[in-house]
């Protein structure tokens, strides 16, 4: 249930940054009564379903299946928050002026511990859905990261194709 909430979320995303351009305009339409990211849903559950059904046939069993699709999408959804924490702290550096709504308590020094503290939980984390204490599975360990860097590569290469043909 989780997940369903995640994803309604980046499909929201999804929907807002093809408003702006950043990504191409199919995600951007929207439900014609609901007004939710209808296109961005449906190539979501495309997406998800090629996704289980190339791995189906690699995985060893269903177990096999959950865990690595579980620990790929935990990290395709933690790595973004990691950017956030670093961008947090340049933006405060190079931008001190700006007011800013919410205060960090303990100023400059506080932001630093705190997104410091932040991004080590997460690499953690991120870390902990690869690599189980005690055992290491390269088979589970080279799908999980493939799968994330297979991920980054499509949505990078999305994001420059909107860029390059709806700039201007």
């Amino acid at each position: 249930a989780n997940m369903v909430t995640w994803t309604m979320g980046a499909n929201r995303s999804a929907a807002e940054a093809a408003l702006d351009g950043n990504l191409p305009p199919m995600f951007a339409r929207l439900h014609a009564v609901h007004k939710t990211p209808a296109s961005a849903a449906i190539v979501t559950g495309i997406v998800t379903t090629v996704v289980i059904v190339i791995y189906g046939f690699l995985a060893a069993d269903a177990e096999d299946l959950f865990w690595t699709l579980f620990a790929f999408s935990s990290i395709v959804f933690l790595l973004p928050y990691l950017v956030m924490f670093a961008a947090f702290l340049r933006l405060r550096s190079i931008d001190p002026a700006t007011p800013r709504p919410y205060r960090v308590p303990g100023g400059n020094g506080g932001a630093w511990v705190f997104a410091i503290l932040c991004m080590l939980f997460i690499l953690q984390a991120i870390v902990f859905f690869i690599y189980t204490p005690g055992e290491f599975d390269l088979n589970y360990a080279g799908s999980v990261l493939i799968g994330v860097l297979v991920t980054i590569v499509i949505g990078e290469g999305l994001v420059r194709w909107a860029e390059r043909k709806f700039a201007g």
